[in-house]
């Protein structure tokens, strides 16, 4: 069993999720490099600083280049990711966030967004139901069912792949 697949199987509690709920991943890309990300918390800051939440080491990245914040939606409980440039006081990162090839101040974060940090560095954001990651998940933290995974959902999404 890979690092990666213990650290993402132990930040998910099974028992204590219910079944309709979504697994929010981001998927980062940085010179042949990826990390998976399994989002949870209220509020991430992203950037080459150390001091971040997500650390993207590349000079071509600001040092805090981005913030992600989660969005309920009280009336049906939904969970959504929103991105913003820069910090949350305003400050805007030096080279902009796209989000599928278009620059962004602020996105609501949907399955398949491609998140453009600088040339070198990508990544795709990915909601997951629970039950079918729960099937599939060794194939899927593998790499090898992504294809798979999105026809049986029938979702648009981008393999990270052809990103870069």
């Amino acid at each position: 069993m890979s690092s990666k697949t213990t650290i993402l199987e132990s930040e998910i509690r099974f028992n204590q999720i219910e079944s309709n709920s979504n697994l929010h991943i981001l998927i980062i890309k940085n010179n042949k490099k990826s990390q998976t990300i399994s989002l949870k918390e209220e509020i991430y800051s992203i950037g080459r600083s150390s001091k971040n939440s997500i650390i993207i080491n590349s000079q071509q990245v600001s040092r805090i280049h981005g913030t992600l914040f989660k969005k309920i939606y009280p009336d049906t409980g939904q969970i959504s990711y929103c991105l913003i440039d820069g910090e949350m006081n305003g400050k805007t990162s030096s080279n902009g966030i796209f989000v599928n090839s278009k620059q962004n101040y602020y996105y609501e974060l949907k399955h398949g967004d491609v998140i453009e940090f600088s040339t070198a560095v990508r990544a795709i954001y990915q909601i997951i139901p629970l039950p079918l990651f729960l099937k599939q998940r060794k194939r899927i933290l593998a790499g090898k069912s992504n294809s798979l995974f999105i026809k049986k959902l029938n979702f648009h999404t981008l393999d990270l792949a052809k990103v870069s």
